[in-house]
């Protein structure tokens, strides 16, 4: 996989015009449309008002001088630009593969469209992606060359190992408080606990959190034939059964387990998407950024 490819254009076009949105802090990535209520020189005319003494002189209207013979200065809403923040699950399990895609490059193209569409509106990205207990990261930056680097960074992540048991805060020490949309992307599989325990520790940050939730189609439909082994790519645990005979209490146990992270994940007070590895991954985000539009 090259770079070029990480921009589908597909992807790029299913995503242009939306905009990504943080409950908590303002109200959009958007400059113009992410104000605080502080006012002051900026990109985006708020109002008038009469100057004072003190004023910086820049700010003053001199057409408006002209036609009213009053000095008048220029004020407006100063932006909030927000990072976009993604902690990616690089564990071994997210090498499981369905219709020749694996949930690794999946999410691949789900974080550069997403930071791409950060990019285009001039707000900051930054990386966080745990391989077993190694970390690949690149910091908050909003440049054209920091969002290449992004990009490249991206594309040597390998998968290995289980997450980590506690991510404390390595490598997460300079998230601004309310100035964050912080997505976190996993299949959710875990040992111990650890993802539920990472996911809880992110919620407690006063900045909005999004759980993007992988899992393939023959995850979901369990759609094998016959007697199959299943391998579980962190352990190496195998299990044989016949699929038809398990099928019914698979489905049954399956949706209790989602029933729990929905429920779990609300109670965190943040948001729950799951997305399929078989839909296309600008339309998943489409689909997620217009639901998520009308939620706000």
């Amino acid at each position: 996989m090259q770079v070029n490819t990480l921009l589908s254009p597909a992807n790029l076009r299913s995503v242009q015009g939306l905009e990504l949105l943080a409950r908590r802090s303002v109200r959009t990535l958007l400059p113009g449309l992410n104000t605080s209520p502080r006012t002051g020189p900026g990109l985006e005319f708020s109002q008038y008002r009469t100057y004072q003494e003190g004023d910086d002189l820049r700010f003053l209207d001199w057409k408006l001088y002209a036609r009213s013979d009053r000095f008048f200065i220029r004020e407006a809403e100063k932006e909030s630009q927000l990072t976009l923040r993604i902690i990616l699950d690089a564990s071994a399990s997210m090498l499981h593969e369905d219709q020749g895609i694996q949930k690794i490059d999946y999410a691949r193209y789900l974080i550069a469209t997403l930071a791409w569409l950060a990019r285009q509106q001039n707000d900051r990205i930054a990386l966080h992606a745990w391989s077993g207990e190694r970390l690949y990261q690149i910091a908050p930056g909003g440049s054209q060359r920091h969002f290449h680097r992004f990009l490249h960074q991206l594309l040597q992540i390998k998968c290995t190992g289980k997450f980590p048991a506690t991510i404390a805060e390595r490598g997460l020490e300079g998230a601004q408080p309310q100035n964050e949309l912080q997505v976190f992307i996993s299949d959710l599989y875990e040992h111990q606990a650890e993802l539920q325990q990472a996911m809880h520790r992110l919620s407690q940050s006063r900045n909005e959190l999004v759980i993007f939730h992988l899992l393939a189609a023959n995850e979901l439909e369990l759609d094998f034939r016959g007697s199959v082994t299943l391998e579980d790519l962190e352990t190496g645990h195998r299990l044989q059964l016949d699929r038809k005979a398990y099928q019914e209490q698979y489905q049954q146990k399956l949706q209790a387990y989602l029933q729990t992270i929905r429920r779990q994940v609300l109670d965190w007070r943040a948001m729950y998407e799951l997305i399929k590895t078989n839909e296309l991954p600008g339309q998943a985000l489409r689909t997620f950024l217009q639901r998520r539009t009308r939620l706000l």
